[in-house]
Formats: structure tokens, C-alpha cells, sequence
């Protein structure tokens, strides 16, 4: 991916900050320093932490918190980390109706605040799971929100970063909302999926102060599907907008993306829309579709488009000033040169100048066989592919690989829509399906036609593509769409395929390959009793620090298991590997 020139922030321990903990066995009478004196409630890990400070929160139920008015600086952020996997936040904070509120004010925003981790579960309609007000330079990574009345809300935020967030059943609105004048957004690798409105709503919403346009937002990598009502990503104000590898699919009475102008102060221009696969089902309106002056400026390249509407079109404009779009997948009769009042033929719309080296599918049979499995929304090329070598290297500057994160382009040209085609291995194809990192998980999908209720389907993995050991497994019980995480994937490429028993016949998928990039070297147990694990599993170094920075121990040569003689008590452990070096604190029982 290329380097942006965004500025984030790293988790950080300063020698001067104070780690606090937070579990259900607390006191908020504590000191909250360690496990053994930890606070009960996450609002008070708030209310003390100041600029440096972590508040970690282990595996639990608990209400949400505020957090107002104290900010983090530059390599000094403050940090709200979920130590486990269940860290779950059921009930609204203190201040607010949110299950997560990070809020300054205008002219004294917030800065440098991480939320990483959290799961914000069933608050109801009354209010969002994650909402951040007049922040700057902050992130949410990692984190969940199901069951609220929006997922992630954002406004007046600058400098934000939006990563490897699930974000679905948002009951009123939105999955993500970004607004109210947010300049320089990076929203990248989140999922969101089954939302009463918008996937990704973005609007500056002049009404709300400032200048009321949304600068410079980069999204890619997203998964946005089965939301009900105007868009996948929605573009309200917005300009010079980058989106590239978003799958968005069966968005209901929606369109695939929309620039337009609305509460905004301008109407939505100069984006670049690239390597996007766009299906639009048959309740939904269209692919991509800009209001008159949002062509201004856009460029369209490399998509796959297509729609299962009976009338409504693949791409719509109303105006041609300053617009470009080429070496795409079209559907024939479905170009709108006036919006989205009708559509005329591919002839009339290439003889404006446009798409004159994009390609036609001409019925609901060809676009399928774009896919490896396309009817059960796998959206992996097929090896035949006509969107294989198709595409243009004008995306070069910002599309370096796909949506699973392989290098871009693979052949001899770029592959259009959000997926590289990618050799498979000679094992039996028998049904198509796909992996992408996840936060520091491998996600595996995979779709087909269901054909025995009870079906159990085992899903494998290999270091070499070889030799393969079982992973897990998953009975069908009805469903077509099915999944599994692969928690602890090795770093670079894992080998997965899924076998199949029926009537004591074995049958194999064909073998995909999903590269891991890791974010950290993770211990656990944590707190553990001296045995220590690790998520990665190749050589590593550590160097084991007292709290006030001394070292205490250091070794060469681990690998994923270490038997420390440590006393009890809070340490730093830092942890070099070929590809990264990070610290985690360790609490040793």
C-alpha cells in the first residue's frame, strides 16, 4: 500500500505515564495500577488517565464511559485498549446515551485518543456504539458495534483513522458516519454490513458550522453489504474523496456509491474511484451515480460495475466537465448521461469520450462468470476472467494491492474490481472462497448452494500449501454464507482449503492463499503464571523491564512458547521479530 501522508499515532508507554487496569473483580477505590488493584468501571480509567496514559480493560461486561476535555499529544496518546476478546460494553456512560463518547470542543479539540478493541453491544436506539466530537488525529481499531443506534459516529474530526472495525445492525441510521466539516479520514479494512441505512455516510453538513465540506478521505479495503436505504458509501459535501478496493454488494433501495450535495456546503467532486466491485441487487437503485458538478474532477477506473435492477443503470453523470472514466466493466443500456432520470446505450456513451477501453457484459449469465462463484457472492476472478490484464497502471499511485493484500498487479496489467486474480493450487475446485486479514485474524468466507442441513465442513490449513492440519470446523445448518477466523494465522502467506464429507466421500476446495501481515507479536496468557505464548510462531527476541525501565530479562532465540522465572508483578515486554518490534505490558500472577 502506498505510504500516506497521514499522521497517526503509536501505542506508547513515556516513562512518566501510568498504565491503569480495569476488570469486573475491581474497586473504584483502588489505585488501579495493577490486575490485583484494578478500577471496576471503565469510567473511572477515565476520568484519571491524562496525556500518555493506557486505561486496559479485561475480558468483562461493562457500561460504557465519557471521556471529555483531557487529550493526548503526539507520541503521547491516551489509550483505551481491550486486553481480551470479550470486552464488552452493554450500557450507555455516565454523560451520554453512547456506549464509547470521546468529546472536546470547538476550538479545544481532543487529540491523539485510541480506542482499540472494544465490543459495544445492544444500547438500542438510544444511542451510537463509538462516537468521537471535535477529536483530531485519533483512532478506533479492532472494535464492534452491533445493536446500536449507529455504529461509529464521527464529527469535527480531522486526522482520523478508522481500521478493522465491525460495524452492523445500527438500528437507526448509519454503519459509519463521518461529518460535520472531518478533513483527512483514512477508513480502511472495516466491515459493514446489515445497517438500517448508509455503509459509510460521509456529509459535511454546512448547518453545523465550519466550512461544512469533508476534505480528502481515503476509504479502501472496506466490505460494505446488505444495508437498506440511499447508499454503500454515500458522499455528501465531500471533495477529493480517494476510494479503491471496496467490495459493495446488495445494498437495498440504495445506490453502490453516491456524490451528491445535500446539507454539504459543495456539491461532492474530484474523487477518484478505483478497483471497486459494485453489485447492485434488484431492490436497489444505482452502481455508482453523480449529481450534476460532481463529475468535476472524478476520475472512474478499474471497477467492476453491474446491477440486477430492472431498469436502473451501472454509472450515471450529468455532465461531462473535467470527467474521465475508463477500463471498467459495464452492462449494455445501463449509462445514464442525465443523472438517473434514464440510461442510453454503450455507443451513445463512448461517443462522449468516455470508457473507450472498458468492457461490456450483456446479461445476469456473463457477469456470473467474471466470478469463481458469483451467485453466492464470492467475487474472486474466475481464471477465465475478463476482468483479468484488463485494467490501466493509471492507479498505480494509490492501488499496490488487493482487498486480501496481495501485490497489485499479479500479471501483466492490473485486474479490474477490488480482487487480484490469484493462481490457486492443482487441488479440486469445488467451491470458491476467500480470506482477508482482519484486525490480527484471518477471516475465511466461503458461499454456495444449500444442499444438506447438517452438513459439517472442515476448514484446513497449511504453512506450505502441502502438508495440511485441521483448523476448525463449521456445520451449515442451512445457511449459503459461512465463516470461520483463523485467530492466529502466521505471518506472511497461509494456505487454507475446506473439506467436504458427504456419505463418507472426501472432497477438497481448492487451495487459496491469504497474506498475513502482523501488526504486533502478541503474549498470552495475559496475566499469565510464567508460561508465556505468542501469536507469532517464528524466531523472536524479548527484553523483560521492571516498570521504572530496568531490565530484567532478556532472551534470544524464542519461538511460541517461554518459561519465564518471573515474581509476580507488571512488566514490559518488548518483542523484535524479522518483520516488527512492539511492547505490551505483561502481568505475571
Amino acid at each position: 500500500m502506498r505510504l500516506f501522508l497521514f499522521v497517526f499515532l503509536c501505542f506508547a508507554y513515556p516513562s512518566l505515564a501510568t498504565t491503569y487496569y480495569v476488570s469486573n473483580i475491581g474497586n473504584n477505590s483502588n489505585s488501579g495500577t495493577s490486575i490485583a488493584s484494578s478500577f471496576l468501571t471503565i469510567q473511572k480509567g477515565a476520568d484519571v488517565a491524562i496525556r500518555g496514559d493506557s486505561v486496559i480493560v479485561v475480558n468483562g461486561t461493562y457500561a460504557g464511559f465519557d471521556y471529555w476535555q483531557k487529550s493526548g499529544v503526539f507520541r503521547d496518546s491516551v489509550v483505551f485498549y481491550a486486553s481480551g476478546s470479550q470486552v464488552v460494553i452493554n450500557s450507555s456512560g455516565p454523560l451520554r446515551s453512547d456506549g464509547i463518547n470521546i468529546e472536546g470542543t470547538s476550538g479545544n479539540e481532543l487529540k491523539a485518543i485510541e480506542v482499540n478493541g472494544f465490543k459495544v453491544l445492544n444500547l438500542g436506539f438510544v444511542g451510537n456504539g463509538i462516537r468521537l466530537v471535535y477529536v483530531d488525529h485519533c483512532i478506533v481499531r479492532n472494535c464492534t458495534s452491533s445493536g446500536n443506534e449507529r455504529g461509529i459516529f464521527t464529527g469535527f474530526t480531522d486526522n482520523l483513522l478508522l481500521e478493522y472495525n465491525i460495524c452492523t445492525n445500527a438500528l437507526d441510521e448509519h454503519g459509519i458516519y463521518l461529518s460535520n466539516s472531518s478533513d483527512d479520514a483514512l477508513i480502511r479494512y472495516n466491515v459493514s454490513y446489515d445497517n438500517n441505512n448508509i455503509g459509510i455516510h460521509m456529509n459535511g453538513d454546512l448547518s453545523q458550522g465550519e466550512d461544512g465540506i469533508i476534505h480528502r478521505p481515503v476509504l479502501y479495503g472496506n466490505t460494505i453489504f446488505e444495508n437498506n436505504m440511499a447508499s454503500g458509501i454515500n458522499m455528501d459535501g465531500v471533495d477529493s474523496a480517494v476510494i479503491f478496493n471496496n467490495l459493495i454488494y446488495n445494498n437495498h433501495k440504495a445506490q453502490g456509491i453516491v456524490m451528491f450535495k445535500g446539507d454539504g456546503a459543495i456539491m461532492s467532486k474530484s474523487a477518484l474511484i478505483y478497483n471497486n466491485t459494485i453489485v447492485v441487487p434488484s431492490d436497489g437503485r444505482w452502481g455508482i451515480l453523480l449529481q450534476a458538478g460532481a463529475e468535476n474532477g472524478t476520475k472512474i477506473y478499474n471497477n467492476i460495475i453491474h446491477s440486477y435492477h430492472s431498469f436502473r443503470g451501472v454509472l450515471g453523470i450529468d455532465g461531462t466537465t473535467n470527467f474521465t472514466s475508463d477500463y471498467n466493466i459495464l452492462q449494455e443500456n445501463r449509462l445514464g448521461v442525465d443523472a438517473d432520470n434514464s440510461t442510453t446505450s454503450f455507443a451513445n456513451w463512448k461517443s462522449q469520450g468516455l470508457d473507450q477501453h472498458s468492457f461490456l457484459v450483456t446479461s445476469h449469465t456473463d457477469f456470473v462468470k467474471l466470478f469463481v462463484n458469483n451467485d453466492t457472492t464470492n467475487f474472486h476472478l474466475a481464471a477465465n476472467s475478463l476482468a483479468r490484464d484488463t485494467g490501466t497502471q493509471l492507479v498505480s499511485a494509490w492501488v499496490t494491492d488487493d482487498l486480501d493484500g496481495n501485490p497489485r498487479p499479479s500479471g501483466t496489467k492490473y485486474d479490474l474490481g477490488a480482487f487480484e486474480y490469484q493462481t490457486a493450487l492443482a487441488v479440486n475446485d469445488l467451491q470458491g472462497f476467500g480470506g482477508r486479514q482482519l484486525g490480527e485474524q484471518i477471516l475465511l468466507e466461503w458461499f454456495h448452494k444449500v444442499t444438506d442441513e447438517n452438513a459439517t465442513i472442515a476448514v484446513e490449513r497449511s504453512m506450505d500449501g502441502i502438508h495440511f492440519e485441521k483448523l476448525g470446523e463449521v456445520i451449515q445448518n442451512g445457511q449459503a454464507r459461512l465463516m470461520l477466523f483463523d485467530p492466529k494465522p502466521n505471518s506472511g502467506t497461509n494456505y487454507y482449503r475446506l473439506r467436504f464429507n458427504k456419505n463418507d466421500e472426501i472432497e477438497y476446495s481448492k487451495v487459496i492463499q491469504v497474506l498475513y501481515r502482523p501488526k504486533a507479536t502478541l503474549v498470552y496468557p495475559n496475566p499469565s503464571e510464567g508460561i508465556l505464548h505468542f501469536s507469532n510462531a517464528g524466531k523472536k527476541q524479548l527484553w523483560v523491564f521492571l516498570s521504572d525501565g530496568r531490565l530484567v530479562q532478556e532472551y534470544d532465540d524464542v519461538y511460541q512458547e517461554l518459561h519465564t522465572m518471573l515474581e509476580p508483578g507488571t512488566y514490559f515486554i518488548q518483542i523484535k521479530t524479522e518483520e516488527s518490534t512492539n511492547t505490551e505490558v505483561l502481568i505475571v500472577r
